[in-house]
């Protein structure tokens, strides 16, 4: 799964520490406002740090009303934590969304994530459809509008690179036992939602809980490891 992380990821590291008490003002509790997995799912980043993963769509509505809360935090997210998006492929149309976005991110255009949400939301653009080759045609068109030319677009589309990164991103959301978008895996020990958590902003939140709650933990096993 490394070379998943390196392929697809949007992996951004910010510049500030984090001071965070993995106290729980909220009275988060386990099992109610988040799930704890009976088996540690692998990780797709590499050592040394805490990683969060959101697993998404793009054309989950409350995907897109959590992207700001998401990129505001991903903006101060301590330097200690790996965040990464994992696109589903529960469905036709999933794989075809799940299929822009790596494609996207193989074309080094990751810029154009939130462009993709307007697309779908805001604009009401179809860019997935029950054929694959219909589905490329469509988001061809999207990419060519925004400066990427069709016919790169539909080589990478089309691409063993692309088919290899959906098989891996299936897997791993499997791991992860999540049934709905978006969720939250923590260190892929540790779920959750809006649902559980009781909104965007309680979300955010409990990832920096969940994300303090693990650093404890990491120090906790170092210390013992080391008498």
């Amino acid at each position: 799964m490394r070379h998943f992380i390196t392929s697809i990821a949007f992996a951004l590291f910010a510049t500030i520490s984090y001071a965070g008490s993995p106290g729980s003002p909220a009275g988060w509790q386990e099992g109610v406002h988040y799930t704890k997995l009976e088996s540690v799912a692998p990780r797709v980043t590499p050592p040394g740090t805490i990683e969060v993963v959101q697993v998404f769509r793009y054309s989950c509505s409350v995907c897109n009303a959590f992207e700001p809360h998401l990129v505001a935090w991903i903006a101060r997210k301590p330097r200690d934590v790996a965040f990464v998006r994992i696109p589903v492929t529960w469905t036709q149309s999933d794989r075809a969304e799940a299929r822009l976005f790596l494609t996207l991110h193989a074309l080094h255009r990751e810029d154009l994530h939130q462009a993709v949400y307007d697309a779908f939301h805001k604009e009401k653009m179809r860019l997935n459809a029950p054929l694959q080759g219909d589905s490329m045609l469509l988001q061809a068109k999207f990419a060519d509008a925004h400066g990427v030319r069709a016919d790169e677009f539909k080589r990478a589309f089309s691409s063993q690179t692309i088919d290899q990164e959906i098989t891996r991103a299936a897997q791993q959301v499997h791991r992860y036992r999540v049934t709905g978008t978006p969720s939250i895996v923590v260190d892929g020990k540790y779920t959750t939602s809006m649902g559980q958590a009781g909104g965007a902003e309680k979300l955010i939140a409990l990832i920096d809980y969940l994300v303090a709650l693990e650093r404890r933990e990491s120090t906790r096993r170092l210390s013992t490891v080391n008498r």
